[in-house]
């Protein structure tokens, strides 16, 4: 797809609610942009591994305050103050995804938690997890079911990742990158999870 193809739709669809453009990799944040402006039903969209579009389409996304899935996964589709932008806008997000982001931080995350109380799955790369982010969601986002966290997690103790799973009764399936202890009494002693390690 081109962007004057996806510019066509937006301004002669302005109902649409969904849209998946993964891998689009002729796309521009103009487009998307575009989208942003004419759609504003939109409650989901896929953008990931869009190849051309920056952190300018998710901050571009952030006008559509009826958002409720966002997957922006892809090396530059997403920082902290994108992600803190739309979060603020958008507070019915139930799903993220910004795998692969290499510039978000605990900050970014701990915004989406706080602000989107509805949140139940979140999918992201951080260069450093801290015990902030899992307090966090131990604390606002007691409805999370999938939780997928890449990124050093070594200061987080296993402690931690108990309360996470005792305060958290709809988590189905958590992926943590830890080495700081053996994942083999997590999934012991709380079985009703899928503790993945990457």
């Amino acid at each position: 797809m081109v962007d004057s193809t996806l510019i066509d739709l937006a301004r002669n669809c302005p109902n649409l609610a969904s849209i998946t453009l993964y891998k689009c990799d002729r796309l521009t944040d103009t487009s998307i942009s575009e989208i942003a402006t004419h759609c504003t039903r939109l409650s989901s969209i896929n953008i990931s591994r869009c190849m051309l579009l920056t952190t300018k389409s998710l901050e571009a996304l952030a006008t559509c305050s009826r958002l409720r899935r966002v997957r922006a996964a892809g090396d530059y589709l997403a920082n902290n103050h994108a992600v803190i932008q739309l979060a603020r806008s958008c507070p019915d997000l139930e799903s993220v995804d910004f795998s692969y982001a290499q510039f978000i931080t605990d900050a970014a995350l701990c915004e989406v938690i706080k602000r989107c109380p509805g949140i139940k799955r979140i999918r992201a790369c951080l260069t450093d997890v801290t015990r902030d982010t899992i307090d966090m969601i131990i604390k606002y986002s007691r409805e999370i079911v999938e939780l997928d966290l890449s990124g050093s997690m070594e200061t987080i103790p296993y402690e931690t990742w108990c309360s996470l799973a005792k305060s958290t009764p709809s988590l189905r399936s958590a992926t943590i990158t830890t080495t700081s202890f053996n994942m083999t009494a997590l999934k012991h002693n709380y079985p009703k999870v899928e503790w993945l390690s990457e």
